[in-house]
């Protein structure tokens, strides 16, 4: 299960496992990415990478989420669009075998690749990276 703290003075969220110590640092080091799509449900991240990721409410600019459907089947893609922002989680802490997994879900330099972008998580700016559909 998770707890949350909350930064005041940044207007942050942060989750993660219960019982550990609530790093915001976390926000400024270490390895994250910002996911939009499946990846932002923590049991699903936790069943591909084994353990509970941390994660803090974010957004992005720049890009508009379009979900299509074809039976039961979901089609997620981000497309850029200037006049929008996308909302999604700041994957926190991540380690080589969490970003393996992730890769592999992804299926990374086949389906989508890994850019750097800006998220916003409460007030703060943070470079992180994002999965991306491969244009082609």
């Amino acid at each position: 299960m998770f707890d949350v703290a909350f930064q005041r003075e940044r207007l942050t969220l942060v989750f993660g496992e219960t019982g550990t110590e609530l790093d915001f640092g976390a926000l400024s080091h270490g390895d994250t990415a910002f996911v939009w799509g499946f990846l932002m449900d923590p049991r699903f991240v936790s069943e591909l990478t084994g353990r509970l990721v941390s994660f803090a409410p974010a957004h992005i600019m720049g890009y508009r989420r379009v979900v299509e459907r074809e039976g039961d089947k979901l089609d997620l893609r981000l497309v850029p669009d200037k006049n929008n922002c996308t909302s999604g989680v700041l994957l926190l802490g991540l380690t080589p075998e969490d970003r393996k997994a992730l890769d592999e879900f992804e299926q990374l330099g086949v389906v989508m690749e890994s850019q750097p972008i800006t998220a916003y998580v409460g007030d703060r700016a943070v470079s992180t990276s994002i999965y991306l559909h491969i244009s082609r």
